[in-house]
């Protein structure tokens, strides 16, 4: 009996080894004990996740007990008792942990229904539009950049249904496999025209080139090459960016507002509030109107070339995490989604002619893409997996801004990660691995 007593009390001590099991995730390593506490103390989680992985690990040490035991009993079984647990344990557990358990908590089941009964024009073989930077300002496209499975650039219109490879400089590859330099389209407005990055691989000098559609050859744009974010005017006849001003290396940030004519025969220059650069991004210029529109925290906010402040766009920071990437505007209205969310659904909310909404995007998903119709009355959203874990089918689908009924939804498969787009004329397209379909607007 007394032996019996102290086999129980090692097999007891010998369970909470299994706190000591590794967790090797694609980014950290950690011991299940150390997993456990940080979710009681510090993680935000549902308690129900909280209590799942509290029970699995009191019943991954009762069996560890149970092993322990019979091990200690049965001396000749005791190699293979402890084999097969430590495989079980090793390979069981950071399974559940990292795998079974999370998909349970942080991926919500996507049941709705496909609906596509628009009417669909065509597909453009291999095209897949491109994530552009451009005005905040939404207007109807009649063209979109897009990129072929050869990584050449394709200009594509759903008016003709069709994408032409327009004529651009193409890097030649080194016998190492490198480039001599990159040509990136960094802003687009449009009527076409489009601003490109071209970087030097090796120093990393930058320059900036203006395409327009017809034919014509890229042409240079005087910009100083360490800028980042300049943006080209609405009608294509200027350029602009912010800049740090400093009166010494030890002095104080002065940011600068600079606008340049695409010919280089005027400037205009302004001294802004003194928000840091990453705060201070621009967005739009208005030439014609003489306004300079900058994204500053949670909001638009639009000075004349004298920098004084013009207008502001209410705050979006009680509704959405927006950037200015996932800010756009049309007319009175605005369209914002989480750019990032470290915990809970992402959120697409807006205020449009049609009306005033505000959708949660289904667990484990993030909003890859968004866009609104420029008459206000359709708002698209694509949206991909968030998480290395499970099997999240991509998702392109439309809700009316009215109503918030959607009135439009493919899957797609994964990774897919489609840009949405409205053009002129009534069109809206998104990407599947075939290509880019164009649709049919629904008439009012």
């Amino acid at each position: 009996m007394r032996l019996q007593k102290r086999s129980l009390a090692l097999a007891l001590v010998v369970s909470f080894a299994v706190y000591l099991t590794p967790l090797v995730g694609p980014h950290m390593v950690t011991f299940l004990g150390t997993a456990l506490a940080n979710a009681v103390t510090s993680t935000p989680r549902e308690t129900a996740w909280v209590a799942v992985d509290l029970a699995t690990a009191l019943l991954a040490q009762a069996v560890l007990a149970v092993a322990a035991a019979w091990a200690l009993v049965r001396p000749r079984q005791r190699w293979p008792i402890a084999a097969v647990t430590f495989l079980a344990l090793v390979f069981t557990l950071p399974y559940l942990y990292l795998v079974v358990i999370p998909t349970r908590f942080l991926i919500e089941p996507d049941i709705a229904p496909e609906r596509h009964d628009w009417v669909e024009r065509c597909v453009v073989p291999d095209t897949w539009l491109m994530a552009m930077r451009m005005p905040v300002t939404v207007t109807a496209h009649e063209m979109w950049w897009a990129q072929r499975s050869s990584a050449r650039y394709a200009v594509l219109r759903a008016a003709t249904c069709d994408a032409v490879d327009p004529p651009l400089p193409q890097p030649a590859v080194r016998p190492n496999g490198t480039v001599k330099f990159t040509l990136i389209p960094a802003f687009v407005i449009s009527s076409g025209a489009t601003l490109f990055e071209r970087t030097k691989t090796g120093p990393g000098t930058r320059t900036w080139w203006l395409w327009r559609d017809g034919g014509a050859p890229l042409a240079r744009v005087a910009i100083d090459g360490h800028e980042l974010l300049p943006v080209l005017s609405n009608s294509g006849d200027a350029v602009g960016w912010v800049e740090a001003v400093r009166a010494a290396a030890d002095a104080p940030a002065i940011y600068r507002m600079r606008v340049r004519s695409i010919d280089g025969s005027s400037e205009e220059r302004a001294v802004l509030v003194p928000y840091p650069a990453s705060m201070s991004v621009p967005v739009e210029l208005d030439t014609a109107a003489r306004t300079f529109s900058l994204w500053e925290d949670d909001r638009i906010v639009t000075l004349n070339f004298g920098g004084a402040i013009v207008g502001q766009s209410p705050p979006t920071a009680g509704l959405v995490r927006a950037q200015s990437q996932t800010y756009v505007r049309t007319g009175d209205g605005w369209l914002a989604w989480d750019a990032y969310r470290d915990n809970g659904p992402y959120v697409i909310a807006w205020s449009l002619a049609a009306g005033s909404g505000r959708h949660q995007e289904r667990k484990g998903r993030t909003i890859t893409s968004a866009a609104v119709d420029p008459s206000g009355r359709y708002v698209a959203v694509s949206a991909s997996t968030a998480l290395s874990i499970g099997h999240i089918r991509d998702t392109v689908y439309v809700l009316r801004a009215d109503t918030g009924e959607e009135v439009y939804r493919r899957y797609l498969p994964m990774y897919v990660r489609s840009t949405v787009a409205f053009f002129d004329a009534g069109h809206f397209a998104y990407c599947d691995l075939a290509g880019t379909h164009i649709l049919v607007l629904p008439k009012p």
